[in-house]
């Protein structure tokens, strides 16, 4: 045994510690260590990127002798059931569709709703409407093609609409009459108090019901109004650039409501006088949103963007306010933001108008409309449409990762393609279907998780070198291209049947150590348990003949196949010690429980306790973050500690992992992620385990994995780490909504303001099916009765 005095003490671990687990002493008696929490991070704090059940594991008979310790952790016995489940009732699941037809392609101005159900939409082409479900847009023939501003929706189904030059008036189903302007260049149409308001530059008029202009106000100098609400008998509430005034309706008298330092902004853009709300009004305006009430104003706080263009009262009691940085919706009711802001949501980014249709939400933006669902819909149900979507999509051989589309955002053309993560992004689909399979018995979950898991087997299998899987496999006949493109190292198979990918790292390792047992223990028959066991089996023994490393073709170790001591200790502590002490752990544990065969305990216990890999993984989480956030290796670190916890039957063992456990999981806790927090709710059974931040995250996950592009830098609603993510990219304090994000896995930084995206990659499904299938599984989710 080789000890490196001066490397343990850099990292502050403790040489005792080692030297007393060696010889079954008590791990408690470790001390205090400089890694006990990393100085730039205080307990709660988020982590952001910068420069197992006994009865379900294991067929060996031999049990290894037990430590000695102060603190045992008691090793779980039988089915954990939680106490306060989530039961699985209906929510409302949004989800987009886009219309980007001719000529709503060229700008939705305003939008307006028979009663019949239709809806209108002035475009700078001409008058469009759709049929009874918002389908079928189609221009109004018998209306004149010319640029509308603005539109309204009078009695007897009467439309009053602004254009450049008139005022038309009449029904969709004939020619409008066409009426002068009664004021020059004016802005908009208001329906406030019963009755259309008509608004120009410095004076406003309302119109009887033929549309002629009944009650002028103004002109009034050096006013400049952007809006107008009738908010009594008495009174009209003006938004102008220069604050709130007042018109009294009998004489005309120009008054001060507010005094401007009340105001988010001087500049209010937007007024509404809601009839649900009498005796109060709403201000959009330049910097917020605010609300006066009884002689007062009140701003509303937590506004994603504050630069509003006006405000909307929605039908269903909610604020609108279009920006030119998407839609925002407000509930006064409950103080609840919504934000519309990419091509989640709507086509463009500037929102004109907004409406709500049925049980629609109707986004009018400038390169046409978004039509916003909200369907009622329990997660066992939106878990049906992922997992059909998955395999209906993502499926290459059997390898279950993210796909391509041959148009943006069109999910009929999928090219499926070779990954440098296959084996690990298929070994966590093998785990949820796996997971699936234990709930519901579904035999098609069952299929479709061995479909999985032999496709992992043939990466084992196609390299024909014990202690090395391939990366990806291929065509044969794509060889010569692959290897042309010097795009990673690639081979003919010696049967010639597949071209596989080397210079494996130690992501695939983990990713086949935690898929592959999770299925060999919940789904697997005897025959394909027989060929996880020989799998684990010939990896370890090729590691253990390699001295711990995966070795490639050259019979040199792959760039990222390191799990030798002298790596663990020289330079596993700048990032990898934790994290790659654990996966080697893990799976010679997995290996053991499935052989029984000593030696792969034996190597456990050296690497473990003589060469200190238990003391890496005890401050697993402090190694990671020590110089630099990666959030692939967070992810990692889960799946690692899930198989090595799952494993495990030693209580003062469990005692360690379970410290290195408890740290790496708080320093993720601000993310909301549901696989770390069902992981660690899995391993460590803690009734704190933040289900309801869970199902929030469930809920909020897009109902397909489209890479739309999504820009957050210019929301008010956060603050900017000082220091960027580890690839240059601004990054936030919070995580944002995840429906206001872009899809992404849990190996990524859910704290990057900014990404990029053209519509033309599916991510793979599997972020939320694993840890819905998880929570299904350990009964922290449990279905409506």
């Amino acid at each position: 045994m080789i000890f490196r005095p001066a490397l343990f003490a850099f990292l502050g671990l403790s040489l005792s510690f080692i030297v007393a687990c060696s010889s079954s002493s008590s791990p408690s008696e470790s001390g205090d260590t400089d890694l006990d929490a990393d100085p730039d991070l205080a307990d709660g704090d988020q982590e952001r990127e910068d420069s197992g059940d006994a009865d379900e594991t294991g067929d060996g008979d031999a049990e290894p002798e037990g430590l000695a310790c102060d603190e045992p952790w008691p090793i779980p016995s039988g089915a954990w059931t939680p106490a306060a489940p989530y039961v699985d009732a209906a929510y409302l699941q949004e989800s987009a569709e886009l219309i980007e037809s001719e000529p709503l392609n060229q700008g939705v101005r305003a939008l307006a709703r028979l009663s019949t159900g239709r809806l209108l939409a002035a475009t700078p082409g001409g008058l469009v409407a759709f049929d009874e479900r918002l389908a079928n847009p189609a221009r109004v023939e018998s209306w004149p093609s010319t640029e509308y501003l603005d539109l309204r929706v009078g009695p007897e189904a009467r439309v009053i609409a602004l254009t450049t030059d008139a005022l038309l008036i009449g029904t969709i189903e004939e020619a409008p009459q066409s009426l002068p302007l009664p004021l020059d260049n004016p802005r908009r149409f208001r329906d406030s108090g019963g009755v259309f308001w008509l608004i120009g530059a410095s004076e406003a008029v309302s119109l009887d019901p033929d549309g002629n202009a009944d009650v002028r106000y103004g002109p009034y100098e050096g006013l400049a109004i952007n809006d107008l609400c009738r908010f009594d008998a008495d009174r009209l509430f003006v938004a102008t650039a220069n604050g709130v005034k007042t018109i009294d309706t009998s004489s005309g008298e120009l008054g001060e409501l507010i005094a401007l330092e009340a105001l988010p902004s001087p500049e209010t853009t937007g007024v509404v006088c809601p009839d649900a709300e009498p005796r109060q009004a709403w201000f959009g305006t330049r910097a917020g949103l605010a609300r006066y009430r009884d002689g007062a104003v009140e701003v509303a706080p937590g506004a994603p963007y504050l630069d509003m263009a006006g405000v909307e009262a929605l039908s269903d009691g909610r604020l609108a306010l279009p920006s030119d940085k998407g839609l925002m919706t407000y509930a006064p009711a409950t103080a609840a933001w919504d934000y519309y802001h990419s091509r989640y949501w709507i086509p463009g980014e500037t929102v004109r108008d907004a409406l709500v249709s049925g049980e629609m939400l109707v986004i009018a933006a400038d390169a046409g409309l978004g039509l916003i669902a909200a369907e009622a819909m329990t997660l066992e149900q939106k878990a049906a449409i992922l997992d059909e979507a998955m395999y209906a999509r993502h499926n290459r051989f059997g390898y279950f990762s993210g796909c391509s589309l041959g148009a943006p955002g069109d999910l009929t053309q999928v090219q499926n393609h070779d990954d440098d993560n296959d084996g690990e992004w298929t070994a966590l689909y093998v785990a949820a279907q796996s997971l699936r399979y234990a709930v519901t018995g579904s035999a098609e979950a069952r299929a479709r998780a061995a479909e999985a898991a032999d496709a992992m087997l043939r990466l084992h299998a196609v390299t024909g070198i014990p202690g090395l899987m391939a990366r990806s496999v291929v065509e044969p006949e794509q060889c010569p291209a692959k290897q042309a493109a010097g795009s990673g190292e690639w081979h003919l198979s010696a049967d010639g049947q597949w071209c596989w990918k080397g210079d494996t790292s130690s992501d695939e390792y983990v990713g086949h150590i935690f898929g592959l047992s999770i299925y060999y223990d919940l789904a697997a028959d005897e025959t394909d348990r027989a060929r996880v066991r020989d799998a684990f089996v010939a990896l370890h023994d090729g590691l253990m003949a390699n001295g711990w490393t995966m070795n490639d073709v050259d019979g040199q170790p792959t760039m990222h196949g390191h799990f030798e001591p002298d790596f663990m200790h020289v330079v596993g502590p700048f990032g990898d010690a934790g994290l790659n002490s654990a996966m080697i752990l893990g799976g010679l544990l997995a290996t053991y429980a499935m052989s029984g065969e000593p030696r792969f305990m034996d190597a456990f216990e050296y690497l473990a306790f003589e060469e200190g890999y238990a003391e890496y993984v005890r401050k697993i989480e402090q190694i990671n973050i020590k110089v630099r956030i990666n959030h692939d290796s967070e992810e990692m670190s889960f799946l690692a500690m899930t198989s090595l916890i799952r494993y495990e039957t030693d209580p003062c063992r469990m005692a360690i992992w379970q410290e290195g456990l408890a740290y790496l999981w708080e320093v993720q806790r601000p993310e909301r992620d549901p696989e770390f927090n069902m992981l660690y709710a899995w391993m460590a059974r803690d009734e704190a385990n933040d289900l309801e931040n869970s199902v929030r995250t469930l809920k909020e996950w897009y109902l397909h994995g489209v890479e739309w592009g999504v820009t957050n830098s210019h929301r008010a609603d956060y603050t900017l780490d000082p220091k960027p993510d580890r690839f240059g990219e601004a990054q936030s304090l919070e995580v944002f909504p995840y429906d206001q994000k872009q899809v992404m896995r849990w190996a990524e930084n859910p704290y990057r303001l900014d990404r990029d995206g053209n519509g033309r990659y599916e991510q793979m499904l599997t972020p939320w099916l694993l840890p819905y299938w998880m929570g299904r599984y350990l009964g922290l989710i449990t279905p409506t009765i």
